[in-house]
Parts: C-alpha cells; structure tokens; sequence
C-alpha cells in the first residue's frame, strides 16, 4: 500500500517558482504602466486627427500601419537550451501587450470624449423590412421566428438560394433567409461560400426544429450590413470572424486575446477553405452577453492583418 503524499513536488523548486511568479508580476505591472504612457500620448495626438474629420476605423487602421510594438528578443539574446521554450513565451508576452494597449487606447480615448464602440467596426446598412427565402416548411418557420424583431415584415419569395443573396446584394430586398446549420452543428459550406461571395452579413442565427421537432437545423438571417443587438445578460450574442491562416497573430494569440478580455471562444471551424485572394481562412466565433466586444475588435483591426468580421448576432428561439 502506498503511503500518503509519497510523491510530491520539491519544495525547493516550487518556493522559487513562487518568487519566478511575483517578480513576473510586477514585470507585468510595469509594462501595463508603460503601455498605459503610450496609449495615453497616442490617444492625445489621435484626437488632432478625429477633429478633422477621420473616423474611428479609419484612424484604427492608419495606427495598424504605424504600430510596432516589440516582440521576441534577437537571436544572440535567446537562451539557446531552451530557445523554442523562451521565443513561445516571449510571443505570448508580446501579444498580451498589443491586447492591453487595445483596451487602454480605448479608454485614454473615452476620456477625451471619444467613445468607441462596436459599430466603429461593424457598420450597419439601409434595410426595407423585406425579407426573401426558397419556400419549405422549416424556412416559414425561421420566418416566423425573425419577423417578430420587425414592426412591417414583408415576404418575396426566392427561386434559389443564390437567387436570394443576389437580391439582397443589390439591394432589392432587405434580409435573406438561408439554412446554415445542418443537424448536428456542421455548417452548410456552400452556403457559407454564397454569403461570402456577396459580402453579405449574418444578422441573427434561429434554430428550427419542422413540423416533426427533428429536424434540428439553424437558420440564418442574413443582409447587406451589420445588426448589432443589444447587451442582455439572459442572452448571449456572438460575434463571428473569418481569419486568414497566415496573419499577423497565430490561433493561440487570438484565444489568449479574448481570454485576458473576459470573452469566450465559442467555436473555431477547423474546416479550412480557400478564401477569394486570401488564402485558407478558419471561422471563430466569440461569445458573451454583457460584455461588448469593442476592445477586441480594436485589437483585431490594429494587429490582426488579413481579417474580416462575418456578423455580429444573438441565437433566437
């Protein structure tokens, strides 16, 4: 019979970790405090340039081209027994930076009177309340279910699915509804393709269930611009992006970014495709309710390079 605590971590080791830990503590608090210097002199200067008349989006990726903050150390610097170990750890300290000047820059800015939200980011579109599908059972039902976020609905019925995004496109008809989830959770690629192709936005996400209560699928709602809901802590609302591969930040830096924000990653698509010109992209989709997602989007737009959001929604039932 093996005894109580008969392995156990050396003493030692562990008390000097714990030194390891608060000093990297206050590393961290330093750094924080010169960040916070640096997100406080941009922000001033970056008022001069508001008041003549640029915009917020068009400010953050004038700064995206300008930003360089430090990363790893130079080669003769990295201890070279453990050298992967400190460049991974080096990276991961470097991207918490860039998350953290997000979120003061962002603040420095509100307290110069700019308050920048999530619609500097996501901008939203002219729509008639019309919406056009394929008629079957389940798309009447989704229908039902979207309507009642609209005072005057209006159906104009589509002969195909690509049909329907065309005439949102051009701007015929306000919204589109397509399915977009199959039982199980698995995205219908083609029509993923069709809304990517228009450059069409997902507006909100029903699931559907037919006549029976098998079916099991999601509907989306879908137009030419940005819907952004409103803060509810009984509803979660999603924000969904498509990242190229090769950006600037990795999959890693792009979790710990939303980790340190206090937003959830509810899903990365691990099923690649081939964007236009852009090379393979995966789909990510964050999740939270009451927390906006505002300094992410601005973490995104200033260091993420080659991205681009999808939609911004709640899943109605």
């Amino acid at each position: 019979m093996y005894e109580e605590n008969t392995f156990e971590l050396n003493k030692t080791a562990i008390s000097n970790l714990e030194g390891i830990l608060h000093d990297m503590g206050k590393l961290h608090e330093q750094a924080v405090c010169e960040i916070s210097f640096a997100a406080e002199t941009l922000a001033t200067d970056a008022i001069s340039l508001l008041d003549s008349g640029m915009t917020v989006n068009e400010l953050i990726s004038f700064l995206s081209e300008e930003l360089h903050f430090p990363s790893v150390l130079p080669e003769d610097d990295v201890p070279s027994l453990t050298e992967d170990n400190v460049r991974g750890f080096l990276s991961q300290s470097s991207n918490l930076n860039r998350v953290v000047f997000a979120s003061l820059f962002n603040k420095r800015l509100f307290e110069r009177g700019v308050n920048v939200s999530e619609s500097d980011y996501l901008p939203s579109a002219e729509s008639e309340e019309t919406f056009t599908f394929v008629k079957n059972l389940l798309s009447d039902e989704a229908f039902d279910v979207f309507s009642q976020e609209f005072s005057d609905p209006r159906i104009v019925y589509a002969d195909s699915f690509k049909d329907a995004c065309q005439r949102v496109s051009d701007g015929r008809v306000g919204y589109c509804i397509l399915p977009f989830e199959e039982k199980g959770g698995a995205r219908i690629n083609s029509i993923c393709e069709l809304i990517e192709a228009n450059d069409l936005k997902i507006v909100a996400i029903t699931p559907v269930f037919g006549l029976e209560g098998n079916a099991d699928m999601k509907y989306a709602l879908v137009g030419r611009g940005f819907v952004i809901p409103e803060s509810d802590e009984a509803t979660d609302r999603y924000l969904e992006i498509d990242i190229v591969k090769n950006s600037s930040i990795t999959m890693g830096d792009l979790v710990s970014a939303a980790e340190y924000l206090g937003i959830s990653v509810y899903s990365i698509d691990t099923s690649v495709r081939d964007a236009a010109g852009g090379g393979f992209t995966y789909t990510v989709i964050f999740k939270d309710s009451n927390r906006s997602f505002t300094d992410l989007l601005t973490y995104l737009n200033l260091f993420a390079g080659n991205y681009s959001p999808v939609g911004i929604y709640k899943n109605i039932e």
